[in-house]
Formats: C-alpha cells, structure tokens, sequence
C-alpha cells in the first residue's frame, strides 16, 4: 500500500514537472504571436477622462485658520458663530468648519499662494478685531478648484 502511494506521488509530481517545463514555451509562444486589443465602451473613457480632471482640480494650497479649540462644547458652539459671522461679509469665500480630534476648527479660503492668503488674513483681522489672536496662515494638502476658485 505504502509502494502505491510513493509511486502515485511520483508519477504526479513527474506530471506537474512536465506541465511547468511547457509552460513558458506556451508564454512565449502567445507574448511573440498574439496581437491583443483592447476596445472599450465609450462610457468607460468618459469616466477615466471625468476622473483625470478631478484629479488636476485639486492641488496644494492655503486657508487662513481664525479658530481652534479643544474644549469640547464651548469650541464647537464658538466655531459656528464664528463661521456665521464670516459667511455673512464673506458670502463667496469657502468657509470649513472641521472637528479633528479633539479640536474644533474654523478655516476660509482657497489661496494659491500664501502671500495672497497673508494678505487676505490681514483684511480678516481688520474686519475681526477680535480674532486677532487665533487667526495664521496654514497649508492645506488639497483644495479643490470649483466653486471657490483658488486666487
């Protein structure tokens, strides 16, 4: 019994060798004789075209942070006032309001440069006396380009 099973296993090992020995002559054989195409739905590239614009709308950018803070319920009540209170002499400008953990966050714009972001931070600060204090510059990762237009 143990004869037939060592003579099984190699005759199926012999087998496997066989078929691995051919098997890049048939790789060969279809990469030097096969010609491949590809055809594609038109639906297919307008999506691939549509999501290759998206991509380049988004780039590195400035916002001017005017609030932060960690405490929990007053932060995040400060912040909507704050970002109502802009919103109102700033309708056009993208206003973010973000919690990231544990802060409470409140940027504007969508700056190209940071000198065009400094100069409107300055115009900030003297419309918002009072948000003198938490009020800098920051580089965002990504901002996209759309509603507000990077200046």
């Amino acid at each position: 019994m143990r004869a037939k099973n060592i003579l099984l296993l190699l005759f199926f090992f012999g087998f496997g060798m066989t078929l691995n020995s051919q098997r890049p002559k048939i790789i060969e054989n279809i990469e030097k004789n096969c010609n491949v195409k590809i055809k594609e739905n038109k639906a297919v590239e307008n999506i691939i075209k549509q999501y290759l614009e998206q991509d380049k709308s988004e780039r590195f950018g400035y916002r001017v942070q005017v609030f932060s803070s960690n405490k929990q319920r007053l932060a995040k009540d400060k912040s909507a006032e704050i970002e109502a209170k802009i919103r109102l002499k700033y309708p056009n400008i993208g206003i973010y309001r973000m919690f990231v953990s544990p802060f409470w966050k409140v940027r504007v714009g969508n700056f190209g440069s940071r000198e065009v972001a400094q100069d409107f931070m300055e115009e900030l600060v003297r419309n918002f006396p009072d948000l003198r204090k938490g009020t800098y510059v920051v580089r965002e990762t990504r901002l996209k380009n759309k509603n507000n237009a990077l200046r």
